[in-house]
């Protein structure tokens, strides 16, 4: 007799890792663990307290630092993977921000305009521009202390400042920005040079450039004039 085997494909699952905001520093937070199941798979997700899948989760429960939940996704053709979602438990919430970079010349401060910065939060947080306040550590933007201006000089080569907003909320979201200080390039040329009538002057750079463009418009590293 003949029999046909047919092999399924396990569902997809994801291992998560989520930050919770105990802000009144009880040691855990009640958390509805149906809110991330479509973040785990796309397929029927359970929730169980335990490695062997014997204790199913089946209404909020609270969470404490550093647990882990157990999840699993079963297909329509009853095939199940096995995933968890760790849990850390915080005050705060702290997120990177894009980089800021200038450039400037050696042995000089570098000096940072805020301004796009503060423009860029405020349109992704919702709020007015004047709620953006930046620090230059994350202790002083937790303690709402020594905020820096908007004209920020980098005296302290610092290679990151914190910026929060002004809020009542209890967990706040601080934003993590790196400062990146770029040198100008040096052009070792003579201000003057003399050259006799009728004969060509090579002048060349020192070193090499990823772009070279003289006022003439030629981009090569040596040129005759």
């Amino acid at each position: 007799k003949r029999v046909d085997l047919v092999f399924e494909t396990s569902p997809q699952i994801i291992s998560l890792q989520k930050s919770l905001c105990d802000a009144q520093n009880i040691g855990s937070v009640v958390v509805d663990l149906a809110t991330y199941s479509d973040e785990v798979s796309s397929d029927t997700v359970k929730y169980y307290a335990d490695e062997n899948l014997q204790n199913e989760i089946n209404s909020p429960i609270p969470i404490a630092n550093n647990q882990t939940i157990y999840t699993t996704a079963t297909n329509i053709s009853g095939c199940t993977s096995v995933s968890t979602i760790t849990f850390t438990l915080t005050n705060y919430t702290l997120i990177d921000s894009s980089a800021l970079e200038i450039c400037k010349n050696e042995n000089t401060i570098g000096n940072f305009n805020l301004s796009d910065k503060r423009n860029e939060l405020a349109v992704e947080l919702n709020v007015s521009p004047s709620q953006v306040i930046f620090f230059s550590n994350l202790n002083d933007a937790q303690n709402n202390a020594n905020p820096i201006g908007l004209n920020f000089s980098n005296a302290s080569n610092l290679l990151e400042i914190y910026a929060t907003i002004i809020s009542e909320n209890a967990c706040k979201t601080y934003y993590k920005i790196p400062l990146i200080e770029n040198f100008y390039p040096t052009i070792n040329l003579e201000n003057e040079y003399y050259k006799c009538k009728n004969t060509a002057l090579a002048l060349t750079l020192n070193q090499e450039y990823e772009t070279i463009e003289w006022s003439n418009g030629q981009t090569t590293r040596t040129i005759e004039i």
